[in-house]
């Protein structure tokens, strides 16, 4: 990086991230020192080989030596310094060769895939731009198991940044590539299409606290808007579920962020998002002694009946809130603003469960919400 922008040079490095997809995209080959802590450690050094044991084997017919090498049950790929830095996922993702030396393996990385020095290894938490343009062109019921873009959200979100500012020009390379493969916008690091499926995000408190940052840096409702680990929990919406919960209760009816610089894909310094949907209130909500888990509460439908929900704040824990209802089974937990201009910001995640119900036989079958048990939609502005 040091050798693309002048250091402490505010303009060119405004100038030169926008342009970061096209310089890694057009080197010819990428290598990272994926074991070095520092610029000064180099990429070559004594690696941590496997257990390795050699018996020899004598008889009439001739002497045999046998190798016996341990499986490594883990592997530190993603567990090297360098992969523990935002700004390094883009210079991983866009060259079109990569070789990189880490601490008990060499990798290789093109268009055709990925390979390992040790043929036999599968490396299911690694993935390539061509996956995540799969990803994030699929409708919303449908799943190819480990969803690349997933897996880059939860990645690039698990990465220490100095600057909580530099968040969205350290991605800006990989946005710049996604966009133009998929003909798609992006909006604070949500997709346009299949927008409402994006806000579903949840911070993973069990790996790291998720914290608003003190200067302003995404809308409330972009996974952006703060530091720390997020994933996706968006098991309802898969292909073996009922078909009404992969139905959105909601509709994007305009979006808008405003970049500060140069940079479309750089810092922000506004945006917000017009959803028409149904708005009600939580209420019940559980008194829960263990922080950053799923509190219990539930929502009102429409026939004034309270249904059980379990919401995940964001950050701090409310005691009264709305849901914005995505789809029958999922919600983001909002909390008014500027009720007059019908203002909201996102704080949590809401997940509507299913109530188990007898039959006229006397069978146990679940019962599932859908969009007509819920109020009528309204419109409002999340920022």
């Amino acid at each position: 990086m040091s050798l693309l922008v002048v250091q402490d040079d505010a303009a060119d490095w405004e100038k030169e991230s926008a342009v970061m997809a096209d310089i890694y995209s057009n080197s010819y080959i990428n290598i990272a020192a994926s074991n070095a802590s520092h610029c000064g450690a180099g990429f070559l050094g004594p690696r941590k080989m496997p257990l390795t044991k050699r018996i020899e084997i004598r008889d009439d017919e001739g002497d045999l030596e046998l190798y016996l090498v341990a499986q490594q049950t883990r592997n530190n790929t993603g567990r090297d310094p360098l992969y523990q830095r935002a700004w390094v996922l883009q210079e991983q993702l866009l060259p079109k060769r990569s070789i990189h030396f880490g601490s008990d393996n060499m990798l290789w990385r093109c268009p055709n895939g990925i390979e390992h020095e040790e043929q036999n290894k599968q490396w299911t938490h690694l993935y390539t731009l061509s996956a995540v343009v799969t990803c994030i062109g699929l409708p919303p019921g449908v799943s190819l198991g480990q969803d690349a873009w997933f897996q880059l959200v939860r990645d690039y979100t698990s990465r220490g940044i100095t600057y909580s500012k530099d968040k969205f020009p350290a991605i800006s390379g990989v946005m710049t590539v996604l966009r133009r493969m998929t003909d798609d916008m992006s909006y604070a690091g949500l997709w346009r299409r299949n927008f409402l499926k994006w806000l579903l995000w949840i911070p993973k408190h069990d790996i790291a606290p998720f914290k608003r940052p003190y200067n302003w840096v995404a809308p409330s409702w972009s996974f952006m808007s703060g530091d720390g680990p997020v994933d996706y929990n968006l098991g309802a919406l898969k292909d073996n579920m009922n078909a009404s919960l992969r139905e959105f209760c909601a509709t994007l009816e305009e979006c808008s962020v405003t970049p500060k610089g140069l940079n479309p894909l750089g810092e922000l310094t506004a945006g917000f998002a017009r959803i028409t949907g149904s708005v009600v209130a939580l209420a019940q909500i559980s008194q829960n002694s263990v922080q950053h888990t799923y509190f219990s509460c539930s929502v009102q439908m429409r026939d004034r009946k309270a249904h059980p929900a379990r919401v995940l704040f964001d950050v701090d824990t409310h005691e009264r809130c709305d849901v914005l209802v995505i789809a029958p089974a999922f919600g983001i937990a909002i909390i008014c603003k500027n009720e007059e201009r019908s203002e909201y910001v996102r704080v949590g995640l809401v997940v509507i469960q299913t109530v188990d119900l007898n039959d006229a036989k006397g069978d146990s079958r679940h019962s599932y919400p859908e969009a007509s048990d819920y109020p009528e939609p309204r419109s409002i502005v999340l920022l």
